[in-house]
């Protein structure tokens, strides 16, 4: 096991904490079976990555034994986000078994300040975390393998909690590979961004998966109070500002599979006639 240093952290306001406390209550009350729980998403940039990861800190700051996962090997944003500085061998090596698990697993130190909304007194927590590792050529194959499995097994068994960052459902079926493993699955969906078509055939990919649903977790929705301001800026518009444009897994995947960007194009076009 190894350190993992995280350079550009989020700075949660008020709201967001509560938010998220929420989250971790409503999870709590899915019952004591759910403790290996899977996040995906429609598309890239729904705020699926910095939820998984806020939700498993959430969690870690109640003094539980948590495990963060980036099972998005194709394209991992953790690294990058966050500025972590971690040596290169993640989930890809485990799975492809070039790596043994402790190898692998690295531990994140927080320090918990002391605000007005905070449960705790200031002081460290600790969360555990491995991140993607290198792309490997066959991401979904490595997830089928039963050493996948074996993984899911070892850490339902030595954390409290284990929450594993998937890659959108809507253009690889990557996170329904790993959804049957796990005891549950949420679905992060952007606020005013993504139709109610291709949320429908999202939910029904997992069904198949005979994952048990544990529902919706609504981000980016727009809050206007001078109290929320801060996260709003920071978190809804630049922190994941903009919608995907391509080059994620290819935006052609969503054109021929969901008709996800021409239906928006459509809608640009009803404005301009009726400005007309």
């Amino acid at each position: 096991m190894y350190k993992i240093e995280i350079e550009s952290d989020v700075e949660l306001d008020y709201n967001a904490s509560e938010a998220f406390k929420a989250l971790r209550t409503n999870i709590n009350f899915c019952g004591k079976d759910v403790s290996v729980v899977a996040i995906t998403s429609c598309t890239p940039n729904e705020g699926k990555s910095i939820t998984t990861y806020e939700l498993a800190k959430t969690f870690a700051s109640t003094g539980k034994k948590v495990l963060y996962v980036d099972a998005d090997m194709r394209k991992s944003v953790f690294k990058s986000r966050f500025g972590v500085a971690a040596k290169g061998d993640g989930l890809s090596h485990y799975l492809s078994g070039l790596a043994d698990i402790d190898d692998v697993t690295g531990e994140i130190s927080f320090q918990n300040e002391t605000h007005q909304y905070d449960e705790l007194e200031a002081g460290t927590y600790k969360m555990y975390a491995i991140i993607a590792g290198a792309v490997p050529p066959n991401p979904s194959e490595l997830l089928e393998s039963d050493r996948f499995k074996e993984f899911i097994a070892y850490a339902k068994e030595n954390y409290d909690y284990v929450f594993i960052d998937t890659p959108p459902l809507g253009a690889v079926i990557d996170a329904a590979i790993i959804a049957k493993r796990c005891d549950g699955v949420a679905v992060t969906v952007k606020s005013g961004e993504i139709s109610f078509r291709l949320a429908q055939k999202v939910v029904n990919q997992l069904r198949l998966s005979q994952c048990r649903i544990l529902g919706v977790i609504y981000t980016m929705v727009p809050i206007s109070t001078k109290r929320s301001s801060g996260y709003s800026k920071g978190y809804y518009s630049g922190y994941y500002g903009g919608y995907y444009g391509g080059g994620y897994y290819g935006k052609d995947a969503y054109e021929k599979s969901y008709g996800y960007y021409p239906e928006k194009d459509n809608k640009k076009e009803k404005r301009a006639k009726k400005n007309k």
